[in-house]
């Protein structure tokens, strides 16, 4: 257990460094930008590759640091910054996965200190996971200021503005939202009644007259069809 412990560290150690070659070998403002725009994708459940956990908030939080690190390089508008993007996607959740098993190396033969150091590792990773919880006006205006900072870039190679694209998938966001709530109250309406019948009949109410007709001559009672 040790072993591997002292294995994830040296990976931890190399992905990182590798990670601030990709940040500072680039424009980091323009790299973080999309990396940050694979976050709100993520959130907003558009990841490409669902079997990926995907970027968190505290990768972006990794890249801040890392961009802030070294002198913001000049953007030659000729880079694909596109692959500097997915390498440091990548790289971040390699380094994440090593930083939540370098506790191992820390184990000893006492079974009462190692349980401490696995409750600690365990509390550090939920409060990691957590690390995403944010007010909406933080995020918008994050994204905002992204947009801003990469809007020459991101027209010539996506045709579009990003301020546009953050807007359309805010409003995106925001009318399913509506619709998520609207929803879950008409399920309210007709699921909190006392009676299958009660229930059956608020199902209907707001239906289609042919659509209502059809549902209740299936499911009511002979007696109570039509009424």
């Amino acid at each position: 257990m040790r072993s591997e412990g002292e294995s994830a560290d040296d990976e931890f150690k190399k992905t990182l460094s590798a990670l601030r070659a990709v940040v500072t070998g680039h424009d980091a403002l323009e790299v973080l930008a999309r990396v940050a725009f694979a976050m709100f994708m993520r959130i907003a459940g558009l990841a490409r590759d669902p079997t990926r956990k995907g970027v968190e908030v505290w990768h972006v939080e990794i890249l801040q640091a890392l961009a802030a690190s070294a002198p913001r390089r000049t953007n030659d508008g000729r880079t694909d910054y596109a692959g500097p993007a997915q390498a440091s996607i990548d790289l971040l959740e390699d380094n994440g996965q090593a930083y939540r098993k370098t506790w191992l190396r820390k184990l000893t033969a006492d079974p009462v200190a190692d349980d401490r150091l696995e409750l600690i590792s365990l509390l550090r990773d939920w409060t990691m996971a957590i690390r995403g919880s944010r007010h909406v006006h933080q995020t918008e205006e994050f994204s905002r200021a992204l947009t801003a900072a990469v809007d020459i870039t991101f027209r010539q190679e996506h045709h579009c503005s990003p301020d546009d694209f953050v807007t359309v998938l805010l409003e995106a966001i925001a009318t399913l939202e509506r619709r998520m709530r609207s929803h879950l109250q008409w399920m309210k309406s007709w699921m909190r009644k006392r009676s299958g019948i009660a229930m059956i009949k608020a199902f209907t109410q707001p239906l289609d007259p042919d659509v209502a007709a059809f549902i209740e001559a299936d499911l009511l009672p002979t007696a109570l069809k039509g009424a």
